[in-house]
């Protein structure tokens, strides 16, 4: 199981209310020096910190493809207040009934986040256990600071100032547009067809497009598969066939990448195997990630 789970985990979260969009704009961020440095552990493809909350640490992942989201257990603990309900779609479709609250306060390092709008989950539950993740760090929480990833060295830098950064030699550049929680979407070309996939840093796969994006008179060579390739918020997708293989070019912001090797699914996303390749930067101010090849 753990071997399935560390190549497709996946976690995306779409609020389905109205009330989304203002919830996720709420909330604060502290800093001690204009550029801090965070640890970080990137485990089995995915990127996990350490979050202080009330004198206690906790295990969460850092997923710009989902809004933030604390365990029913801190949510209990902290004796939080429910700011409202709503229906939350996973990325295998399932929904459900889920609380909405506000995170008084949380500490990543010396970084400081005050009131951040946050989902209340059962992360214990289903195939999500394995992970032992007490909360995601999510878009919506990312979108007030720029930040610079590399997995390759276990390492976040975040900054209120982009000009902290020094990128002038990172060689692509990719536009993005931002779901109501903040998650980026970005676009791209695949076997001459747009296609908008989420860049989400807590899918471990590399591309994912749907069945329907795929058309194999444009390929070569494929492999058929069958089974269940992902796992959402509330449990694993049903068993589906699907292909893998690789497109001549995939066209992403200003370079296209020769040869790239894509799964169809029921989801659109780009993710860890194809960004630890790479130092980069996500800058919701201007809706641009920049990238550079390690």
């Amino acid at each position: 199981m753990k071997r399935v789970f560390s190549l497709f985990f996946l976690f995306i979260l779409i609020i389905i209310s109205a009330q989304g969009k203002r919830f996720f704009e709420s909330g604060e961020v502290q800093l001690t020096q204009p550029v801090e440095k965070i640890n970080l552990n990137f485990i089995n493809d995915l990127p996990l910190v350490q979050v202080n909350i009330n004198g206690k640490l906790y295990n969460f992942l850092f997923d710009s493809g989902a809004p933030t989201v604390i365990s029913n257990t801190i949510y209990t603990e902290l004796n939080l207040q429910k700011e409202h309900t709503s229906k939350v779609k996973d990325s295998q479709k399932n929904k459900q009934e889920q609380i909405f609250t506000k995170l008084p306060q949380m500490t990543i390092d010396k970084v400081v986040f005050k009131n951040i709008g946050a989902v209340v989950m059962d992360l214990n539950g289903s195939e999500l256990g394995c992970f032992k993740i007490d909360g995601i760090i999510g878009a919506n929480q990312m979108a007030k600071l720029f930040w610079k990833v590399n997995y390759s060295e276990n390492l976040l830098e975040a900054t209120k100032d982009l000009s902290n950064f020094k990128f002038d030699d990172y060689e692509t550049v990719v536009p993005f547009d931002s779901q109501n929680q903040k998650t980026p979407v970005v676009e791209t070309k695949i076997l001459d067809k747009n296609i908008r996939l989420t860049f989400d840093t807590g899918f471990t796969g590399r591309l994912k497009i749907l069945e329907s994006d795929y058309d194999q008179k444009k390929i070569k060579q494929y492999v058929e598969t069958f089974g269940i390739s992902s796992v959402g918020a509330f449990g694993a997708g049903k068993p589906v066939s699907g292909f893998i293989f690789r497109a001549p070019a995939l066209e992403l912001g200003n370079r296209s990448f020769d040869n790239e090797m894509i799964m169809t699914g029921n989801s659109r996303l780009i993710g860890n195997d194809f960004f630890k390749d790479f130092v980069f930067v996500m800058d919701w101010q201007n809706k641009k990630i920049y990238m550079k090849k390690n």
